[in-house]
């Protein structure tokens, strides 16, 4: 048979306060007002210009921001839906855009890994202007979600460089099966 072992004694309960005496919860902080989650709206697009204005507008462009809204400019003539990305390491990131039901919050979500197969990888290698349809993918689909758009008849992406160095990529489309021209 095993020892008993005393324990010690029990401390006394404590008084509970009275509610007099106990401070009122805080009140529960109220959500904030719709309008502070309403997705950011792109700022408007800059109206289509023709290639050469465009070219002169970025031939006189003192920032990026400039220049992005030159290329835009000239893209807004070209397409319905338009994202252009930066080139950082092996990434596409959104940078500027319009289309539809694009807001800049979504845009700038836009990641495309450019070390896995997809339309953009094939610009920035060939450092060349890809334009047909997107092959069905992940990634491809994952793109089109972003952008709030279903996959175009032709997707159309062309690598803008310095010297020999891809530093942008501009993608766009057509909606429906809509063509961009030559």
């Amino acid at each position: 048979v095993a020892p008993v072992v005393a324990r010690p004694p029990s401390p006394p309960p404590k008084a509970r306060p009275s509610t007099a005496d106990v401070a009122p919860a805080p009140a529960p902080t109220p959500p904030p007002p719709a309008e502070a989650q309403a997705p950011l709206p792109l700022p408007e697009a800059p109206a289509a210009l023709e290639r050469d204005e465009a070219v002169k507008r970025i031939g006189a462009a003192q920032t990026r921001a400039e220049i992005a809204d030159g290329v835009i400019g000239f893209a807004r003539g070209l397409f319905d839906v338009c994202a252009l990305l930066m080139v950082r390491d092996d990434l596409a990131l959104g940078w500027k855009g319009f289309g539809p039901d694009l807001d800049a919050d979504r845009l700038e979500t836009l990641l495309v890994p450019l070390d896995v197969p997809s339309i953009f990888k094939s610009a920035v290698e060939e450092k060349d202007l890809f334009a047909g349809a997107a092959p069905p993918s992940a990634l491809h689909g994952h793109r089109f979600k972003i952008l709030r758009t279903s996959a175009p008849a032709q997707a159309v992406v062309a690598p803008i460089m310095i010297r020999e160095r891809v530093v942008n990529l501009l993608y766009g489309h057509k909606a429906g099966d809509g063509v961009v021209d030559d």
